[in-house]
């Protein structure tokens, strides 16, 4: 298992709960500063993984212009 550097999130992004029929999962949500959103990029982690280990790059792909959402699978982490 991958440890990331930090685990405080950037200024772009904030943690939150997604809400589904199936359950609830912990998720990071990073957003464009400004400008239009050019997409959004799902990020998922492996069976060992969880969304923290994303945290890097949160905050470039925002910068780009995309929507950031990392989720934890069940069992990760905080889901």
């Amino acid at each position: 298992m991958s440890t990331p550097p930090t685990l405080t999130l950037p200024s772009c992004a904030t943690a939150s709960r997604l809400v589904t029929a199936r359950g609830e999962f912990a998720m990071h949500d990073a957003r464009p500063a400004a400008g239009p959103v050019r997409g959004t990029a799902l990020l998922v982690p492996g069976f060992t993984g969880s969304k923290e280990d994303f945290i890097a790059l949160l905050e470039p792909l925002a910068t780009a212009g995309f929507r950031v959402v990392a989720v934890d699978g069940r069992g990760q982490y905080e889901t």
